[in-house]
């Protein structure tokens, strides 16, 4: 039979106590079931009435590359709980309702504020991927517990100084964060930047950077700065059916690939798009590293840099190290491993 909610209006029902499935203490509202359509009639005159309809739980929306390096299944158990990982980039949406629980400080290198909030869009995508929260709205990130730091050298057009790199760096070693995630880079090499990169590398921070996106050339090196540094993991790009991507940069650089074609994730205003390229690859990267530091909060940048190598996926890659590195970063791998080997 179905239930139905009475809303009354004015008077009483003046149905017996034992007509009622429930009353409810602080409003008019009374269910019932098992009422006729003559005397659903007559309660109209005083009441409104609705059926008892279902609701459902608001679910996030998992993006593809999410599902294919099993971050679901490592979120079983680690979602990178207190890990702080910095985000080099335009700044972070510090009010976006998928992120704005697991932001937690940062800094405006661009006009040297506290005022990080991205006026691009390019940091808030990456961050999503790493740490948009699990709270049923818009999407999923692989750590969606991690601590986001956002380092804004970026400025509105994308567009940012070497100077102001080192300051963010030097910033994420004087804060002691875990990670710092870099989708940006430059083709010229700097000798100031290798130095700040090792001293960060040196001071226990894992550093994570998109390989570039300027096209396969084999394995003659196209692997961008800081990515190209001893001290960096270089990511490169993914498509879905687990082919390098066309715009992904190519060397013998190249540490690990991940999903970075057509990525949904945030982007400011309280909204969502998709965007490619190794920007969207490294995040994926960082957020498993996050888990792996959860998980193994004693380990060091060098022992988890090495675990996300010996656990990354090769599967269908090709064994051209140069375009693929050790394979695709895996959290289900990386978190799984004692039942892998």
């Amino acid at each position: 039979m179905p239930k139905y909610l009475l809303t009354l209006r004015k008077g009483t029902l003046g149905l017996p106590d034992n007509a009622y499935l429930r009353k409810y203490t602080n409003f008019p509202v009374y269910l019932v079931e098992k009422v006729s359509d003559e005397t659903l009639a007559v309660l109209s005159m005083q009441a409104d009435i609705e059926p008892d309809s279902p609701v459902y739980k608001h679910q996030d929306t998992v993006p593809w590359g999410i599902r294919r390096v099993g971050a679901l299944s490592a979120q079983r158990y680690f979602r990178g709980m207190g890990v702080k990982v910095g985000i080099i980039d335009t700044g972070i949406d510090i009010n976006h309702v998928d992120l704005k629980a697991n932001i937690y400080g940062g800094y405006n290198f661009v006009n040297n504020s506290g005022n990080f909030d991205d006026d691009e869009g390019h940091g808030t995508h990456v961050a999503g991927t790493v740490a948009a929260a699990r709270n049923g709205i818009g999407v999923l990130g692989v750590a969606p517990s991690a601590r986001l730091y956002g380092l804004k050298v970026l400025d509105s057009q994308g567009f940012g100084s070497l100077s102001n790199l080192l300051a963010a760096i030097d910033w994420a070693i004087t804060n002691k964060l875990r990670i710092i995630s870099l989708s940006l880079g430059s083709s010229q090499h700097s000798r100031s930047l290798e130095l700040a990169c090792q001293a960060a590398y040196n001071a226990g921070i894992l550093i994570i950077a998109s390989s570039g996106n300027d096209g396969a050339s084999g394995c003659l090196s196209r692997v961008n700065y800081p990515a190209a540094f001893s001290t960096v993991i270089a990511v490169g790009s993914l498509n879905y059916n687990m082919t390098l991507s066309s715009f992904s940069s190519t060397g013998k650089q190249v540490e690990l690939v991940a999903p970075g074609r057509n990525i949904l994730s945030t982007l400011p205003g309280n909204s969502y798009g998709y965007a490619s390229g190794t920007s969207m690859a490294t995040p994926h990267v960082t957020g498993i590293a996050s888990l792996i530091i959860q998980a193994r909060p004693a380990w060091s940048n060098r022992t988890v840099r090495n675990h996300l190598m010996t656990t990354a996926y090769k599967g269908r890659l090709t064994s051209r190290s140069c375009l693929y590195g050790y394979g695709m970063a895996s959290a289900y791998r990386a978190i799984f491993f004692r039942y892998l080997r």
